[in-house]
């Protein structure tokens, strides 16, 4: 009786886990996130990652769109981001 339980178990097992390997998730839409920077110490790191491909490197790998723009003045970045504008116009 026994016997019979412990391998029905395991076969019961082996096609859950089968199942479940095979099983794919539907493919999403990526996301798309938008990163607005401005000449500062602090957040020269953003244009060395652009530049360098590490941006897009993290970006891929958790399948997102990072639209990275400067703004040159840094007032002005503060202005936007208070407004809820993350773009300039």
């Amino acid at each position: 009786m026994w016997l019979h339980f412990r391998r029905t178990a395991a076969v019961f097992t082996c096609l859950l886990c089968a199942a479940l390997l095979v099983h794919r998730r539907p493919r999403l839409k990526r996301r798309t996130s938008k990163v607005a920077w401005s000449i500062y110490v602090g957040w020269m790191p953003w244009d060395y990652a652009n530049q360098s491909g590490i941006l897009k490197k993290w970006a891929d790998r958790y399948g997102i769109t990072i639209q990275l723009t400067q703004i040159n003045d840094y007032i002005e970045s503060i202005n936007q981001y208070t407004a809820g504008s993350s773009m300039p116009a």
